[in-house]
Parts: structure tokens; sequence; C-alpha cells
């Protein structure tokens, strides 16, 4: 390996479970970072069924077994036709997330369905995995991880800058470069339920541009209601399904049809209130994930919110900064440095702040 510059592949499939997010970079794991390729590879609509149905229902340990078998079969077959199909040698590290199925830092538990030994042993490449746990024993609440890459990408702009990832979960990174300061937290539910109910009404994988979003009503009161019920510590990481009793209280006061329009006022909402946590009010709001092509929650919080871009305001692709994190990370955890902070996860001791367990081929 070089002593300066690793070339890393970084692999994320969120809590929204749409499929593998693959991203190539060269980095020094500070801030010389080279963004080189990305690809991604959707689950089909069988596998999310099944992924479903682990999370929402009662399962047989050979059922999880079988599901991790064939989610790491995918992984290890996109990553191995990326290379082929690129050309690329000399990958020095790969960083796999793996697919979340349960989460919940209060009793220190976090689940990540992924086989890296399997990944390392098939494609011959050293595997970093297992990145949230570390963090959990110590104190923190094991997400969000993302921040610190975050930091480093966007170092140039001007500080203070918030970037804001919508996944299946909304979180997001406060950054002052100048003073040297990085501030994050998991904020709100993101796509998760906007899935949900585009898959339990329509049979489809999620709203299309944000269309049902956009054209429903809003009850602002019942909205504000509804956010102020939930107690925002700063940093919090949640859970998919954290937000169930908040959802099911709005279905029962509000048309389905205006429905994902009140799930996107909550959402601006929600990052109001986490922005009342800051130093500092923000120079620039940069949205990246998979929510900010819905148009309804970017209209949401553009209307509370000003200076809000996308990633590709930037020349970056919004969908694969999660993936190049996690590249990012493998190699932090590989050089020993931290990759999350007591600012970041709520981490307590901040001596054992380096997470990832390292399996060779």
């Amino acid at each position: 390996m070089s002593k300066n510059l690793f070339k890393a592949i970084g692999l994320m499939t969120g809590t929204s479970f749409d499929g593998i997010d693959l991203a190539y970079i060269q980095s020094d794991g500070i801030n010389q970072i080279s963004r080189i390729k990305s690809d991604y590879l959707p689950y089909n609509q069988h596998l999310r069924y099944k992924i479903r149905q682990i999370m929402e229902n009662s399962t047989t340990l050979q059922q999880i077994k079988e599901l991790e078998q064939e989610l790491t079969t995918l992984h290890c077959n996109l990553v191995t036709d990326f290379i082929a199909k690129y050309n690329i040698s000399d990958i020095d590290l790969i960083g796999m997330h793996g697919q979340t199925i349960y989460h919940d830092a209060s009793r220190q538990l976090t689940w990540q369905l992924g086989n890296p030994q399997q990944l390392a042993t098939k494609t011959g490449i050293k595997v970093i995995a297992d990145f949230r746990n570390k963090d959990l024993l110590n104190g923190g609440q094991g997400a969000p991880l993302v921040p610190i890459y975050h930091y480093h990408l966007f170092h140039q702009l001007q500080s203070p800058f918030v970037i804001v990832n919508i996944g299946g979960i909304c979180n997001i990174s406060y950054c002052d470069v100048a003073k040297q300061q990085l501030l994050a937290s998991d904020v709100c539910f993101g796509n998760a339920p906007f899935d949900d109910f585009m898959h339990n009404h329509f049979n489809l994988a999620f709203d299309n541009n944000g269309d049902i979003t956009k054209n429903g009503r809003v009850n602002y009161d019942l909205c504000l209601m509804l956010v102020n019920s939930v107690d925002t510590k700063f940093p919090k990481s949640f859970d998919r399904y954290d937000f169930a009793n908040l959802i099911k209280n709005l279905q029962h006061q509000v048309e389905k049809s205006d429905l994902l329009a009140n799930l996107a006022h909550i959402i601006a909402l929600f990052l109001q209130k986490s922005f009342a946590f800051l130093p500092e009010k923000p120079k620039h709001i940069i949205v990246c994930g998979g929510g900010r092509k819905n148009l309804g929650i970017m209209q949401a919080i553009k209307s509370l919110h000003n200076n809000l871009f996308i990633a590709e305001d930037f020349n970056l692709d919004g969908d694969s900064i999660e993936a190049e994190a996690f590249a990012f990370l493998a190699i932090r955890s590989y050089l020993g440095l931290p990759l999350s902070f007591a600012q970041t996860t709520g981490l307590k001791n901040i001596a054992q702040c380096s997470g990832g367990v390292l399996f060779t081929p």
C-alpha cells in the first residue's frame, strides 16, 4: 500500500433498503479525497419484501442467515463486476456497512446484515466492517458516522455549513472548519415512511419526484404539535421505526392523500428544531441522499430554511456520498484515526473512537 494514499471501495445500503451503493475513492483518510467512480445495484422487489418481512415481523434465524447470504453475494458480485468493468487493480480496502435491520442505542444494540469475511475471501481484498459497535460500547449512539467525511469533503466551503443527509433516516452534520468544530446527530425519519406508504398503497418503491408529496395539504398546527412532543437531544440516533407512534397519530388525523405532505413538513420542522442546538446559523445547507429528489420534501425544507442547496450544486453525486464515506471510514479505521467524536455520536471514551473491524482474505 501507498504510505499516503489508499484506494478504497465503499459499500452502503441504507434503511430505505432500495439497493447497494458502491463508490471508489482514493484518499489519505483526511482531506486528500479523489472521488473516482460509483455504481449502484438496486434490490429487486422480492428482496425488498424479504428485508421488510424480517424487520417488521417475527422470523427464524435460518431466514435471517439466508437473507444475509443473499445480500453478501450481491455485495461480492457488485464489487467483482465493478472491478472487471473498469479494469481496476490494486484496491487496498473495502468498507462494508451492511444492511441495518435493528438499531437501539439505549441498549447498545445494532445489527447490520452482511458477511465481511466472505466478501474479503471472494474478492481477495481486505474488508473493514462492523463500524458501529465500538462507538456504542464506548457510550456513543453508533450513528451518524458519515459527518467526518462531510467535514473533509466540503472543507473548502465558507464555514459554518450544514450537510443534511436524507436517507431512510435524516441526519445533519454541522461543520465549522475555521474553528475545527464538528457536530452531528440524527434528526428524524427520512425516506423510510414515504417508501412504506408507497409500498403499502401503490406497490411502488418510492414517490417519484415527490409527485404525491408536493400535492398534499399540510395541517401545520398538527405537525408542530407532533414535533414538539418528541424529545430531541443532541447527539441522537434513530432506528427506522422509532417514529411509528408519531406517524400513526398523523395517519389518524389527516387524509391519506395528504400524509406525505405532512411528513415532509415534519422533517422541515425537525430540522428547524435541531438547528437551535447549533453554535451559529449555517451559511450553506446542502442536502444529499435520496430525499433530495423528492421535490415535496425539498419545498418543505426551503419554506423554513434559506441558503438551501443539493450536492449536485457542488459537482457531487448526492447518491454516492454515503458509500464514499464508508470507503473513507475504512481508510481511517485502517490507519487508527477516529471515526466518531463526543459531539457527533455522544461518544464517552474518546480514546476508543476508532471503530471498524479488519477482515483479511
